[in-house]
């Protein structure tokens, strides 16, 4: 409903209403791209940064990691902490010291080499025998149920476990100490001799790794294992991220990539992280999208300035193209209505040389020419249209006419003189129905009783030689009917059906009304078809009426008749087998009324 009040606009007016949204979508879209173009650029300069800084830091961590991984395992596998896990057997109790103080020993080394690190060494064996290293406080507690961690902890192979950001439940302080442990469990709950080893590191060294590194204004560090994480302690409370997106990037662990994922404040969080080999953990980089994206604010200023400019610049230059081009276009208008009013004198001439010059020149030779083409045309049309019908009637009326005037003959030549009256009775009273006061189309009625005459003139010619029958529906009398459509039918049916069969035969023309359309049919039991008959049969109906054709004239008239005044969805359609029977059927639809339009039934 807008679109067809604006076609019925002024033209200028038309073009500014489509040209100016064109022009303004335009510019917006290429602003759009523009700005999408330079923020993609910096998102990936910024994902390559971060990924080039989650690499360095995730190898740092791992030398760190495996340095003190290997301090570790060197331990558990000294004579010292050997001989500790043994039962006794032939060692003494001196012996036995001069072990727990070598351990004590290497673990003070180990701590001297990397204080920074290390927040404290712990070995005991299931005789109860400690070794513990610990400077930072006097602590309240030292010990664990050896027992119970064996119980807890039995999936590795070799026993070494690596536990996140957790407080040292080992060395239980007053001011409680955060550290990432690596331990290995030695022997087994059944095993006589069995022990851990366990080293806690400091929690706030990683951390302060993390601070160190640079991601953003607001970007920070993390360290993300199964059984916990630990972020740069620079972290702000609302870009942390939800337990659920922390779940989804351990279900990564092991490789590298990015994703996106989303803070407990619902803010759109760029994460890349990377897998450190000692321990599979994942060092990953946490950047909120809204820091990629600050530093394309001055861009996003810049380019809003030159989008408004461009915009007013394309108005204006569209507003003056359309006046250039409306102006000459509403003079031809007003000139076509005056001509269109019958004022014959109106003139054309635009001083011009492109399109409108053109046009110009084509009205003032249409304005001389079109009334007399038009009548022409319409004259020519006409007469060619009545000159087809007048073609096609006059073909079929001598046709039947040739054949009653035989028959009437063979009648009185055979002595029949009562019957060859009764025949020229029947034969007067279907001329007077078939001439029907000059009319083309008749009711279905008149028709039925135009082909009753007819049957009847043949029914006194051939005697006993068929018996004919109507089933017409009484509501589709009044149907509207091309007149001379049955007899052509009835006449086959005799001619190539009923005559060329011994005994007697049957003619049964029938009607029904379906949804769309009225279906005449006239059956006969007579000869019938071969197939190859009935194809050449159904491909000259198929021919336009101007094709010379000898056979089949009958037929071929009836339906090009048919299709001329009914359309051509209207016409015959035959079926027929070999010494069984044939069957003819008018179809007439109903869409369209001769001459006219709507329905004819």
């Amino acid at each position: 409903m807008i679109l067809k009040r604006v076609f019925q606009k002024p033209f200028k007016q038309q073009m500014l209403f489509f040209f100016v949204p064109v022009t303004v979508a335009s510019v917006l879209i290429i602003g759009l791209y523009s700005y999408f173009f330079e923020t993609n650029n910096i998102k990936k300069n910024a994902s390559y940064l971060m990924e080039s800084t989650v690499n360095q830091t995730s190898v740092l961590l791992n030398d760190k990691m495996m340095t003190l991984f290997s301090q570790m395992i060197n331990l558990s596998n000294s004579a010292a902490v050997n001989n500790l896990l043994l039962d006794g057997g032939s060692s003494g109790r001196a012996d036995n010291f001069d072990d727990l103080l070598a351990c004590y020993d290497s673990m003070e080394e180990i701590y001297q080499n990397y204080d920074q690190v290390i927040d404290s060494l712990y070995f005991c064996n299931n005789r109860g025998e400690e070794v513990k290293y610990f400077t930072s406080d006097v602590p309240r507690h030292i010990g664990l149920s050896l027992s119970e961690w064996m119980k807890k902890y039995n999936s590795s192979p070799h026993g070494v476990y690596w536990l996140n950001d957790h407080k040292n439940d080992v060395f239980q302080t007053t001011t409680p100490h955060r550290v990432i442990s690596v331990f290995r469990i030695i022997g087994s709950p059944e095993s006589q001799s069995a022990g851990i080893l366990i080293f806690n590191l400091s929690s706030s060294y990683f951390s302060g790794i993390f601070d160190n590194v640079r991601i953003s204004q607001n970007g920070y560090m993390m360290l993300v294992s199964r059984d916990g994480t630990l972020s740069s302690s620079s972290m702000q409370n609302q870009y942390c991220l939800t337990l659920s997106a922390v779940e989804k990037l351990k279900e990564h662990f092991g490789t590298n990539g990015s994703m996106d994922l989303r803070s407990v404040t619902n803010q759109k969080m760029v994460v890349t992280y990377h897998t450190i080999e000692v321990n599979g953990w994942m060092a990953a980089a946490v950047m909120p999208e809204s820091d990629l994206l600050s530093t394309s604010s001055e861009f996003k200023v810049i380019l809003m300035v030159l989008i408004s400019l461009l915009i007013f610049v394309m108005i204006s230059l569209t507003g003056m193209i359309a006046r250039s081009i409306s102006k000459p276009i509403e003079y031809l208008s007003d000139q076509v209505l005056k001509f269109d009013g019958g004022d014959m004198e109106v003139s054309f001439a635009v001083e011009s040389e492109n399109e409108i010059g053109v046009l110009s020149h084509g009205l003032s030779y249409l304005k001389r020419a079109v009334t007399e083409l038009l009548a022409q045309v319409r004259r020519e049309q006409e007469q060619k249209a009545k000159m087809q019908l007048l073609a096609m009637q006059e073909q079929i009326k001598p046709h039947f006419l040739y054949n009653t005037i035989g028959s009437i003959r063979q009648l009185v030549n055979m002595g029949k003189n009562q019957m060859a009256s009764d025949l020229c009775v029947e034969l007067a009273r279907f001329y007077r129905l078939g001439i029907s006061g000059g009319n083309e189309i008749i009711t279905l009625a008149e028709e039925i009783d135009h082909a009753h005459s007819y049957l009847e003139i043949q029914k006194v010619r051939y005697e006993d030689d068929f018996e004919y029958e109507f089933d017409i529906p009484q509501e589709i009398a009044h149907t509207d009917m091309l007149k001379l459509s049955l007899q052509p039918l009835i006449e086959n049916a005799i001619y190539h059906g009923i005559k060329k069969k011994e005994g007697i035969g049957t003619i049964l023309v029938s009607g029904e009304k379906q949804q769309d359309r009225i279906i005449l049919k006239v059956y006969d039991d007579g000869a019938g078809m071969t197939e190859d008959e009935l194809q050449d049969l159904r491909a000259s109906l198929a021919l336009p009426p101007e094709v010379s054709w000898t056979r089949h004239f009958g037929l071929r008239n009836v339906n090009a008749r048919l299709k001329l005044y009914f359309g051509p969805e209207s016409g015959l359609e035959i079926e027929s087998v070999k010494d069984v029977y044939t069957q003819v059927s008018i179809l007439i639809p109903l869409k369209k009324k001769a001459g006219g339009s709507g329905s004819h039934a």
